[in-house]
């Protein structure tokens, strides 16, 4: 047995760990020898609490009896593991299922993240984001890499969300008020609507002449809904890929096992000397394809030489969980994105869905 979201490869009895109803700290206790005569609380991180609590509350005396070492609320677990407060990821293990009574017992706001500050020789790095209809996605993003990849430029290159149903308009002021106030660079995919496939595109040719333009070393397309919650990741990678003077990092598009493209394109990290070239530019021009826009982007890689890196956040399925990798694809995707944009106090708002792209209002292939 293992869980799709947690890192438990076997019980004791058998018995299945079921996300978002089980508390993972009860279930372990209950049903891990391993866990079985822990004391105290696991550091799991979550600022959600255990689902089991009894409704008293532990008095005040008895607590200082207990030596709990906070005057927050505090009950007894209904399983028999000892106290559990509400406050935070020392506290209470991950359940899905519970709403607090903010009334009775309030759960203290943190502070968002805040930009990280980025020192040393590390390359220079950049971000694009291609974006349709769903413009908490790029907020969301914005603060992710904000946070820990400090002030780096971010394009979004956006394929006319005006036309992404009845609330398009609505949505497209939202985006245009996200840029502005996290500066980021704004550009139209092209001139005219293109669809899908040929927004990818967008992405890619209007990062790449950004980073040119700015003198960017490394450059990453990221697809909207592709967020990768880890520190210094653009660095890192970046530094990586200098190691091995390699001109693309990305993985091979799997499915299920299934082989689909030799390219992943929802991240894509690229050496800027090597892809701003004009045969390139040409191969990526934001169009109407009629086709994937993998197929391009893999002529391209072709046209460099034909070896990529893989990237070592994630492997090539596109429908596995990775740690601290955000994919519409992967397990339990919208509970995951609900609980990343909690953390960083974003609405996700208008248009955002963890279904496929073409149940997108106004949806194009392109």
């Amino acid at each position: 047995m293992k869980c799709p979201r947690h890192k438990i490869y076997r019980c004791e009895k058998g018995v299945p760990f079921r996300v978002g109803i089980d508390c993972r700290l009860c279930w372990l206790q209950i049903h891990d020898q391993r866990y079985r005569n822990l004391s105290g609380l696991l550091p799991i991180t979550s600022r959600i609490p255990c689902a089991h609590l009894d409704p008293d509350e532990i008095t005040p005396a008895r607590r200082i009896e207990l030596g709990l070492t906070h005057a927050k609320v505090w009950r007894e677990c209904g399983k028999g593991l000892g106290p559990k407060c509400r406050c935070d990821s020392s506290c209470g293990p991950l359940c899905q299922l519970y709403e607090p009574d903010h009334e009775a017992d309030p759960m203290p706001q943190s502070d968002p993240p805040q930009p990280a500050q980025v020192t040393g020789e590390w390359p220079t790095v950049g971000v694009s984001i291609g974006h349709f209809g769903m413009p908490g996605l790029v907020e969301l993003q914005a603060k992710v890499i904000r946070a820990h990849c400090g002030d780096v430029p971010i394009v979004v290159s956006d394929d006319f969300t005006e036309e992404s149903g009845d609330d398009g308009l609505c949505k497209k002021d939202r985006l245009l008020e996200i840029c502005e106030r996290y500066k980021l660079i704004y550009r139209n995919a092209a001139p005219s609507r293109i669809g899908h496939a040929g927004g990818d595109l967008g992405a890619f040719k209007h990062g790449l002449n950004y980073a040119a333009s700015r003198g960017i070393e490394y450059w990453m397309k990221l697809s909207q809904r592709f967020i990768i919650d880890r520190p210094m990741f653009l660095q890192k990678l970046a530094a990586i890929m200098r190691e091995k003077n390699a001109h693309t990092m990305g993985n091979v598009h799997k499915n299920r096992g299934k082989f689909f493209f030799s390219v992943r394109t929802e991240c894509l990290l690229m050496h800027v000397p090597r892809w701003h070239r004009p045969d390139i530019l040409a191969e990526i021009e934001p169009r109407v394809l009629g086709h994937a826009a993998e197929n391009v982007i893999e002529h391209c890689i072709n046209k460099l030489g034909g070896k990529k890196i893989a990237n070592p956040l994630f492997t090539d399925d596109r429908a596995r969980w990775h740690t601290d990798i955000y994919w519409y694809e992967q397990p339990h995707a919208h509970e995951a994105y609900i609980t990343l944009a909690a953390k960083y106090d974003v609405d996700l708002g208008l248009g955002f869905h963890v279904q496929g792209s073409l149940n997108s209002p106004g949806f194009k292939w392109g």
